[in-house]
């Protein structure tokens, strides 16, 4: 029916503006090492879930920790990440200097799969 595209539409979408609004708090640039990717979990399908994990210090603290920026990717792909990170290199990352356990890739917003499902769903709404 046509509200159940306009919850799962709208309910889809959000996940992605939380996500943004949590990376448009990262603002700090410090220089991080890219050490590995964890996933979150494979699906029956082959489709993986996963984010970039990154060694820095804030204020002499060392954290590792998992980016805001989670990716989806077929499992017998390479992850997105590692076209772009090495791992032992060191790259720019942002911090948010009310939370250091958090931080992004990137200060752009994405428009990722959820957006796209969310997007598809909302136009599916908007046809019936």
């Amino acid at each position: 029916t046509r509200l159940e595209f306009l919850l799962a539409g709208s309910a889809l979408l959000a996940v992605d503006l939380v996500n943004d609004y949590k990376r448009l708090k990262c603002t700090v640039p410090l220089q991080g090492e890219f050490l590995e990717i964890t996933t979150y979990g494979t699906r029956k399908s082959g489709l993986m879930y996963g984010a970039a994990v990154f060694s820095y210090q804030v204020d002499g603290v060392s954290y590792q920790q998992a980016s805001l920026d989670k990716r989806f990717w077929l499992g017998f792909l390479n992850p997105p990440f590692l076209k772009k990170y090495t791992p032992g290199s060191y790259y720019d990352i942002y911090l948010n200097p009310g939370n250091p356990r958090r931080f992004a890739l990137s200060r752009r917003p994405r428009f990722g799969l959820f957006s796209c499902c969310g997007a598809a769903l909302l136009a599916g709404f908007l046809r019936l």
